[in-house]
């Protein structure tokens, strides 16, 4: 099942409908950004959190917390991206990846180019039973600070509109909505949709 189908059938007749396009010939993201010059404060949590990246070494913790993922997870490493994670009492509960220069953006088969500075935000999860406890808020701020640490300037990210929940975890996390992406194929011809920022590369 793919990403599209699995949030149609959990939001509405709206998702259904946009869920269907992207089965057949249209798919689109909208694009989210956030500034870095001021991170904003830790978000607190109720529990005691560690954060830090996660290295190949660590990838069979990965592997207990999204299983199957191992394979994937050591790939993105290999291939420069980073994978930020979230331990609650010692144990991963939560993981987001990001990646800098031209990173692929699969579900659309683009590439974004990011000016320097800007990091492209992508695939986070928590664990289903840590989920709804303010925990993807303390990550995302912790990321935010780590990235903003190294001198990074600008997170982006790209959500399907109809995935609500991924759009109020992005508001929430101070990410406003900066553009659009996507593109309309019928048979072997393709025309990619851009608006905003920033630039897309096929």
């Amino acid at each position: 099942m793919t990403r599209a189908v699995e949030v149609a059938r959990t939001e509405g007749a709206r998702a259904l409908f946009f869920g269907a396009l992207a089965e057949t010939f249209y798919r689109r993201l909208h694009l989210y950004e956030r500034e870095l010059t001021s991170p904003g404060p830790p978000a607190a949590f109720d529990g005691e959190l560690s954060f830090g990246w996660v290295d190949e070494d660590s990838v069979p913790e990965y592997e207990r917390l999204r299983p199957g993922g191992a394979s994937k997870a050591r790939a993105r490493l290999r291939a420069g991206h980073r994978c930020f994670g979230t331990w609650l009492d010692g144990g991963l509960v939560a993981v987001r990846w990001v990646a800098t220069g031209s990173p692929q953006v699969e579900y659309l088969e683009l590439s974004l180019t990011l000016e320097d500075g800007a990091v492209y935000h992508y695939d986070s999860f928590t664990s289903p039973s840590h989920r709804r406890r303010g925990l993807s808020a303390a990550s995302q701020a912790a990321l935010a600070a780590a990235l903003a640490a190294e001198g990074r300037t600008r997170i982006v990210r790209a959500v399907l509109p109809e995935n609500r929940a991924a759009v109020r975890d992005a508001e929430k996390a101070g990410y406003r909505r900066c553009g659009r992406i996507g593109f309309i194929r019928i048979g072997c011809l393709r025309r990619d949709v851009r608006s905003g920022l920033p630039q897309l590369r096929p």
